[in-house]
């Protein structure tokens, strides 16, 4: 539902305003609407923030996460009794383990959010979910925590009616973790497996991930072909197609001829490609592989990465193996190539 989702939030925001604003009063009819809103973007900001500034290489979803460390060495529990809220996300930076927690508010008040004296409930919040939230190592038949830094980030976004309530984001991290390199290696593993096998089941590619160990399998779109949209080329990896109809795989030329009826239908769609090369890359060697090295990697061969040096008719973005583009008009050549 990704085209639904990102038309029915630009609709929601002041039309050319350079900062996050919602149009009006706010998103929805009451109170509840806006705080439900408020709350989910929440956490895409705090997820840029941190991927962004932050040094954050991964976060995986807490429930993904424990799924993850099953038959390892390493368990998520909060103190005993404690009845409260874990945090959002276990990741990793340069350095070990962050836990992180974000919240989004619908905050009319203006000096709670000039810090750091003064900070929104929210904020204090999520401190405490990311605080109680603890990952523990087992070996030898003993318990050990495992030391983390943690986040707690609370976002607000400012309204059309309200321009003196500016749109703000609030940050708080404490500790340091640096870890030896055994145990680094075994959570980057770990948590890197579970967020691309995340990735391919949200493009419909999940049965294309061998069960027993989470290798992909060597059914790529074109098997050694790259696809090309408008004068972006792509190299091989596990494609699909996001509309108003849901995520579709592309595995062949005929799910690529509905991608051109689509477009010839007028139809908004956006077409995303997880690298084969990067995914067995990081399944293999246990390697987060950066926006850096992977650009680098991806303009070998003249494959293209950044939008803006290519055909406007397919703007794209390119990060950790991840190309996606959004082919404008029926004019845009959609193919397989060697």
């Amino acid at each position: 539902m990704a085209a639904i989702w990102t038309d029915l939030f630009e609709s929601m925001l002041v039309p050319g305003c350079c900062q996050l604003r919602w149009a009006g009063d706010g998103p929805g009819i009451g109170r509840d609407a806006r705080i439900a809103y408020s709350g989910m973007l929440g956490r895409y900001m705090a997820r840029a923030h941190l991927t962004e500034h932050a040094g954050i290489r991964v976060l995986v979803p807490l429930d993904v996460a424990k799924r993850s460390f099953e038959g390892s060495p390493y368990q998520i529990r909060k103190p005993p009794h404690d009845r409260g809220h874990e945090a959002d996300w276990i990741g990793l930076d340069g350095h070990g383990l962050v836990i992180v927690e974000a919240k989004g508010s619908y905050d009319p008040r203006i000096g709670a959010w000039h810090g750091p004296r003064s900070v929104p409930q929210c904020l204090d919040i999520a401190i405490e979910q990311a605080r109680r939230t603890r990952v523990f190592s087992r070996r030898r038949g003993s318990s050990r925590e495992v030391p983390a830094k943690r986040w707690a980030i609370a976002s607000r976004w400012g309204t059309e009616d309200k321009p003196a309530l500016l749109p703000t984001l609030v940050a708080w991290d404490c500790g340091v973790s640096r870890l030896n390199r055994q145990v680094h290696r075994e959570l980057e593993e770990l948590l890197l497996r579970a967020d691309l096998g995340g990735v391919m089941e949200g493009l419909g590619h999940s049965k294309a991930l061998e069960p027993r160990t989470g290798m992909p399998l060597p059914e790529v779109l074109g098997s050694g072909y790259r696809l090309r949209i408008g004068d972006l080329l792509i190299e091989p990896g596990f494609a699909s197609v996001l509309g108003p109809l849901g995520v579709r795989p592309l595995r062949s030329n005929d799910d690529l001829r509905l991608v051109r009826q689509a477009l010839e239908d007028d139809i908004g769609v956006a077409i995303a490609s997880l690298s084969e090369r990067y995914l067995s890359t990081v399944v293999e060697r246990g390697e987060w592989l950066g926006a850096g090295r992977i650009r680098a990697e991806q303009e070998v061969g003249s494959s293209t990465v950044d939008s803006e040096e290519h055909d406007v008719a397919a703007p794209s973005v390119a990060r950790a193996g991840l190309t996606v583009a959004w082919p404008r008009g029926a004019g845009v050549a959609i193919q397989l190539e060697r």
